[in-house]
């Protein structure tokens, strides 16, 4: 109750905030700061825009190491400006039990400039961990393997696309045999993309996190957590609804920012893991709002894909879009396709693990379903490498032009 006291306190100093801080510190000043506080306490207090809390960071990192972000909003879709200030914090708050890295280890950081690079240089500094930077062109990495077995790279780094392109570059070829540890950030890890990891060591440990430029780090997965699910690190409130979800977190000095009901860009929902911790659990389950709609049917664009690359045989998996109006790109789609890449491990049938992957999603969208008895058309599939944004994510949608 103290530590969310103080950053309700500080946030006071912002004009937007300051009345309802206010009142909330009034009628909350008796009691107990023992007290535990709950998602519905700070219920009434406003929400902080993106740019209150960049002036958060700026404000809680006066006088400590910070740098600025140059990153790109709406989850690496939008367009590249400086949002955000990081501190010396890296990944996981100290206090916990989060340990992915050993001193000595020798870390290949394949994510490109921005947070997840910086934070993961941090965290290795912090933990006495070289590193090496995999650079831009990722195609390069095997024909390095051989100097990187011979400096000892244990663990890697990078968003699960990258990862998954590493590894089926080694992948019956040159090897780096002592890897031991792989972190991600950034997508979700699909059933594929893990099996994909595996083939380089069956035991590699798998370490996840989900972070924002706006928030740093929010959640972490341990190799033993079910696939998928993250646990909230402590110090911190979600308030989960079907329509948004708010952060707000009760950070003392030294720790990354503190933040009030700041809404995330991800729909986050509850989760049970089969692990013995006792944090709250949770999924990303995609984008807020984020759907497409086909004909006059809306569809959620993370429900569909994750559904298509929820399967061993496919390493990921987008949606291909034919706009009614070539003049409106983001408007009414014509046709809906949905593009999967097989693990190139299992690549022998590409047109029935386009077929299988259809098959799961219109099995879980029944309105899918609806519009295709209306319209068999409407729907597609192939088996492709996937397009990817410059950052090295996964395109989502990629809008094709209308055939005649």
């Amino acid at each position: 109750m103290e530590q969310t006291r103080r950053t309700v306190q500080w946030a006071a100093a912002c004009p937007a905030l300051a009345a309802a801080c206010e009142g909330w510190l009034k009628t909350t000043a008796e009691r107990s700061a023992a007290a535990r506080v709950r998602a519905s306490d700070v219920a009434v207090l406003p929400r902080m825009t993106g740019a209150q809390a960049m002036e958060a960071a700026r404000r809680h990192l006066r006088g400590l190491p910070g740098r600025y972000l140059v990153s790109s909003g709406s989850g690496s879709h939008g367009q590249r400006s400086v949002r955000a200030l990081t501190g010396h914090g890296s990944y996981a708050p100290q206090q916990m039990d989060w340990l992915p890295l050993q001193p000595g280890d020798v870390l290949l950081n394949c994510y490109p400039a921005g947070g997840a690079y910086l934070h993961t240089e941090r965290h290795a500094e912090r933990h006495g961990v070289h590193t090496v930077p995999a650079g831009s062109d990722l195609r390069q990495v095997a024909g390095m393997a051989d100097q990187l077995r011979d400096i000892g790279v244990n663990v890697v780094a990078g968003y699960p696309r990258t990862l998954v392109a590493i590894a089926e570059q080694l992948t019956g070829g040159r090897t780096l045999p002592a890897l031991r540890t792989a972190l991600w950030t950034g997508e979700h890890l699909t059933v594929g993309a893990r099996e994909a990891l595996c083939e380089l060591n069956s035991g590699i440990e798998l370490w996840g996190t989900y972070s924002s430029a706006e928030t740093g780090c929010v959640a972490v997965g341990w190799p033993d957590c079910t696939p998928g699910v993250l646990h909230l690190c402590p110090g911190q409130l979600v308030e989960l609804t079907p329509r948004e979800c708010l952060l707000t977190r009760a950070a003392e000095p030294g720790a990354d920012r503190p933040l009030v009901r700041m809404p995330l860009g991800d729909q986050l929902a509850a989760a049970r893991c089969d692990c013995p911790r006792t944090l709250p659990a949770l999924r990303v389950v995609g984008r807020v709002a984020h759907t497409i709609r086909l004909r006059a049917t809306d569809l959620p664009v993370d429900g569909l894909w994750l559904a298509a690359a929820d399967s061993p045989e496919v390493t990921g998996a987008q949606l291909l879009a034919v706009p009614a109006d070539p003049a409106d790109p983001a408007g009414t789609m014509l046709r809906l396709g949905l593009r999967v890449q097989p693990r190139a491990a299992r690549a022998t049938d590409p047109g029935g693990t386009a077929t299988r992957a259809a098959d799961r999603v219109l099995t879980r969208h029944p309105q899918l379903r609806a519009v295709i008895s209306r319209a068999p058309d409407a729907f597609f599939t192939e088996a492709a490498p996937l397009e990817l944004l410059s950052s090295g994510k996964t395109r989502p949608i990629v809008v094709l032009p209308a055939t005649p």
